[in-house]
């Protein structure tokens, strides 16, 4: 029995996403474009504490999420990783922890809250113009007063990845470009 295709807005925002981490738009994301190039960038816009938790994490999203044990990953690998969503109970808590660990390297100042250029700088290490992260950031900020608290981070950060409808999480990583 063959089932379902995955929801259209899901896969716009994993295409999005996938776009974002293809550094060289070859049509498969390595690990040097998925932790190398933003680790790097990190050490610039972050410091080298907060770029080490960012390898950590990344690190781990590559195994867990993107790769495994392989060194490139397809857009349609990706998608049977994150299909999980739809399939695994377990699946959410292990994107709940990931964004966790997202939440620690993003609070530079470890205040547990993202203020505006905590969240610039990070995005940056990803290629995202800064110019689109204040849309980004307002839009996860639910309560509105400027910051992004560590549970609107966690639940952005799960809307992104699990929710199938148009949500403030879309704009977790940017404007979607996909």
């Amino acid at each position: 029995m063959a089932s379902a295709p995955p929801p259209y807005y899901w896969l716009r925002k994993l295409r999005s996403y996938f776009v974002l981490n293809d550094r060289d738009l070859d049509g498969v994301i390595s690990r040097e474009d998925f932790v190398d190039y933003p680790v790097n960038r990190a050490k610039t816009f972050l410091g080298e504490t907060k770029a080490k938790d960012l390898e950590i994490l990344l690190s781990q999203g590559w195994t867990d999420f993107i790769g495994g044990d392989n060194q490139t990953a397809t857009f349609d690998a990706i998608i049977g990783k994150f299909a999980r969503t739809f399939t695994d109970p377990n699946f959410s808590e292990v994107n709940t922890k990931m964004a966790e660990l997202m939440f620690t390297a993003v609070d530079i100042n470890n205040d547990n809250m993202v203020t505006l250029e905590e969240y610039t700088r990070v995005l940056e290490c990803f290629g995202v113009h800064p110019l689109s992260v204040k849309p980004s950031f307002e839009a996860l900020d639910a309560n509105k007063d400027g910051l992004i608290s560590k549970e609107e981070f966690i639940d952005a950060a799960l809307q992104y990845f699990q929710c199938t409808c148009e949500s403030p999480g879309a704009l977790f990583w940017g404007p979607l470009r996909a």
